[in-house]
């Protein structure tokens, strides 16, 4: 039997679903070491959480960093952060190193350092400062490696400059601004090659809803979407199998929320999720870990308690987990991929016509150059199919 018969037969044994029910679970699965605290940052890097920096009603452990492994369901100190002791900071990891830029130090002076943690190494490294003006409250984004790292406020301006960051390279490159006034405190993420910013306070002191998302190809913004749950600042956002999530902050009241959203970038869709378990917060700093989970750290409550609490936020699919996969506009939409693997597709001729190694949980495949038909997406051991039209 010839290679072709042999991957006809094999598609015809292949069935997928993408209507599949899920079930989303909230759980609340340890506390921090030492004292709670607001406007953290906290990242993940393979199957280890790390949190630090922060207000805790002082900054006495505020460069003390903390290392909870999930597997082992364990906390560590690592090495401790050289940098002042700060919050409002901002933190991305690329190539398996974390980074933290910016935020306003214990003698209210906004910040411009970059620093590279190597967690094989346990070590801090300063890297190239952050070229714009010193700032706090900032956000960003990470597409391809490279960081994208912009918006927020020293004493006297709000910023909606945007800026990107080469890790390996250790150069910055100024970007086009954002086409909205300057704000702080937004909320931001990437999905598909593209990042989403939205939410915060403008320089006009006005909570806002929308949501604009950047093309780095093309180094341009457009509007996407307003956040249904109303405008806010302080909120939270991370991605988790190619969905964005948003949720927490307070509003121009004073009233804080546990309410999460779910935003898919696929038509800018929402869903309205099962609320945060706990009480209302704001200040949360969240990070996720590949096709497992994400996780929203500390945050101060609406009776103004500094919290210790990490919550674990599980998609669980009934049916057997795979990867999911999907086709409009000349891409293909890839999903809850496990971390570092590598992603085929073979035409109807079973010739490779796309492979690539990735360490995200979701992938974008231009299809702009193909011919419609048949295709076969094969990734850790499973396999889909999809008709071009």
């Amino acid at each position: 039997m010839n290679f072709n018969l042999i991957l006809l037969f094999w598609i015809n044994l292949i069935g997928y679903n993408p209507l599949f029910s899920q079930n989303f679970n909230w759980s609340s699965i340890t506390t921090t070491p030492g004292l709670g605290r607001d406007d953290a940052v906290s990242f993940a890097i393979n199957e280890t959480i790390y949190f630090g920096t922060g207000n805790h009603g002082g900054f006495a452990e505020s460069n003390q960093f903390y290392a909870f492994n999930i597997n082992t369901n364990s906390w560590k100190a690592i090495a401790f952060f050289p940098g002042e002791p700060r919050q409002y900071a901002f933190a991305a990891v690329s190539n398996n190193k974390a980074y933290v830029i910016g935020g306003i130090d214990w003698n209210n002076i906004p910040l411009n350092e970059v620093w590279e943690y190597n967690p094989v190494t346990n070590k801090w490294t300063e890297k190239n400062i952050f070229p714009g003006a010193n700032r706090w409250k900032a956000t960003g984004f990470v597409i391809e490696g490279e960081i994208y790292y912009g918006t927020g406020r020293n004493w006297s301006t709000s910023f909606n400059d945007f800026w990107k960051y080469d890790p390996i390279e250790n150069n910055w490159q100024k970007l086009n601004n954002l086409p909205i006034n300057p704000r702080d405190e937004a909320i931001s993420f990437a999905l598909y090659n593209k990042g989403y910013l939205g939410l915060g306070r403008d320089c006009t002191d006005v909570l806002k809803e929308d949501v604009w998302e950047y093309n780095p190809s093309s180094d341009q913004w457009k509007f996407a979407s307003l956040f249904p749950g109303g405008p806010r600042w302080y909120a939270t956002s991370e991605t988790l199998n190619g969905k964005g999530y948003i949720g927490t902050g307070e509003d121009e009241s004073g009233t804080m929320f546990n309410d999460w959203w779910q935003f898919n970038p696929i038509g800018f869709s929402w869903k309205k999720m099962q609320n945060l378990p706990g009480p209302e917060r704001r200040g949360v700093t969240a990070c996720a870990i590949h096709s497992n989970a994400l996780f929203l750290c500390g945050g101060l409550s609406s009776s103004f308690e500094r919290l210790k609490r990490i919550d674990q936020y599980s998609e669980i699919n009934n049916n057997e987990q795979t990867f999911r996969a999907w086709s409009t506009n000349d891409y293909i939409y890839v999903s809850q991929l496990k971390v570092n693997g590598i992603i085929q597709v073979f035409n109807i001729n079973g010739q490779l016509v796309y492979s690539k190694y990735t360490d995200n949980d979701h992938l974008i495949i231009s299809t702009a150059n193909w011919t419609n038909g048949m295709y076969v997406i094969h990734y850790q051991e499973k396999s889909i199919k999809l008709i071009l039209l």
